[in-house]
């Protein structure tokens, strides 16, 4: 899909906006102000953003509660929001689907750091744009994070544009060129509508084609083909290679480093697990294409506290820590805060939920290895229970709520209750964050009534 084929669509009929979100919103705008006639389309009767959108654009036909082949097929171009499930459509419809950052794309004049990855994606992005506005660059956020990518058109002097991308973006974008791309790690996600993690993969290393400097883990399988390459910046949890970050031992201590220098410990970041090493070395490999690297920032670094429902600390009560981690939505994020929170002593886990493919075998060991018991949700949460030995005592309950009270039960003075569903939420819950939430109100109520 070429930038002209974009450009001739003020001169055709009407473009579709698949998804009325926050996102949908933003393309709704933007082609708004293009004097483009829109169609904004949901299979949602009442999706979030009507109200205002119909108050807004008045002239916007609005078509809800169904998806009308009719209207795709007559419309000139197809732009999908990423949470829209737009698998059939693209089969259909592919040479006409586009993202909002393939809008994006053909326009901005800022020099875009992108970042994608399975996990730490928010993590890394966050960190980037406050390690580089404490060396006085000014930057803005947005994409799969934050503000949607159009809205950040609006911003006039920006050194640097941070773009977080999930594969639903990426699978829909052809023109984005950025200075620097970032990939935190590839593990099984979303299976249920990529279908395979091939193609999943396939998708996410897009973005390496794509980008001026790439910034890539030395641990992954997948990786070693781009490791060498001139504009790589490398990270490993590792010892560091000639030219790459990782973790240095020396006296028993472990410390951040490039090449063979030491930078600041790992016991000064706030953020828990050898996880967030990772994230933290991939920020400071992407800041480093910036600007060079300063003491200035590694306090940046140490001050983060780190983002909602991710290995979030929430409370400590008759000596058991309970931890917010729902944003793990898939296994490899749930694996790696099990490894983070239970490798000293075993724990609780609360998991479950909308299930998006995965290897659940894997999961499986991985609770047996880590917690001496388990308090399952949601509508895997049988499929979980079947792959688990007697080794681990498992329980299921029919809220979050209820699981809180369960772990709460189980779980012993100098215990960790983790919630870490390796699952989406959507089969309970409105997205993540209420569930994260929810978990936290229930730790509150456990509390007071325990």
């Amino acid at each position: 899909m070429k930038k002209s084929m974009f450009l001739s669509i003020a001169q055709n009929d009407f473009c579709v906006v698949l998804g009325l979100g926050k996102t949908g919103e933003s393309i709704i705008e933007y082609l708004d102000r293009k004097k483009i006639k829109v169609c904004g389309m949901d299979s949602r009767i009442s999706p979030p953003c009507i109200k205002r959108l119909k108050k807004s654009f008045a002239d916007v036909f609005y078509c809800l509660g169904k998806i009308d082949d009719d209207l795709l097929e007559k419309c000139s171009l197809i732009i999908t929001s990423p949470g829209f499930e737009y698998g059939n459509i693209k089969k259909k419809y592919g040479e006409k689907l586009i993202s909002d950052i393939e809008l994006f794309s053909n326009e901005v004049k800022t020099p875009v750091i992108a970042v994608t990855g399975t996990n730490g994606k928010s993590t890394v992005s966050a960190l980037i744009k406050l390690v580089l506005e404490s060396a006085g660059f000014n930057v803005a956020l947005g994409g799969n994070f934050g503000r949607p990518a159009l809205d950040l058109l609006k911003e006039k002097t920006l050194d640097y544009l941070i773009l977080e991308l999930s594969s639903f973006q990426l699978e829909n974008t052809y023109s984005l060129q950025p200075f620097i791309g970032v990939i935190t790690n590839i593990s099984e996600d979303h299976l249920d509508r990529h279908l395979s993690f091939f193609r999943y993969k396939q998708i996410k290393e897009k973005l390496f084609e794509w980008s001026t400097n790439i910034v890539v883990c030395r641990d992954e399988q997948w990786s070693s083909k781009y490791c060498e390459a001139e504009t790589a910046k490398t990270f490993s949890i590792n010892k560091p290679s000639e030219i790459g970050f990782g973790i240095i031992e020396k006296c028993n201590k472990k410390y951040f480093g490039f090449d063979e220098r030491l930078l600041f410990s790992v016991e000064d970041i706030k953020i828990f697990g050898e996880h967030n090493w990772l994230n933290v070395l991939a920020v400071l490999a992407a800041v480093s294409n910036c600007t060079k690297l300063d003491a200035c920032m590694f306090g940046e670094i140490k001050k983060f506290k780190g983002l909602p429902h991710r290995s979030e600390f929430v409370s400590k009560i008759k000596g058991i820590t309970f931890i917010n981690d729902s944003k793990a939505t898939n296994v490899g994020a749930a694996i790696a805060a099990m490894n983070s929170f239970f490798s000293n002593r075993k724990g609780v886990l609360i998991a479950g939920g909308l299930f998006k493919g995965g290897n659940i075998w894997q999961f499986a060991k991985a609770i047996e290895q880590f917690c001496h018991s388990v308090v399952l949700i949601g509508s895997c949460a049988e499929k979980i229970e079947s792959t688990l030995s007697d080794s681990v005592f498992c329980k299921t309950a029919s809220s979050l709520r209820g699981a809180v009270q369960e772990a709460a039960f189980l779980a012993k003075a100098g215990d960790t209750v983790l919630l870490s569903p390796a699952s989406s939420s959507l089969d309970m819950f409105t997205n993540y964050e209420q569930r994260g939430d929810v978990f936290k109100q229930a730790v509150s109520q456990w509390g007071q009534n325990g």
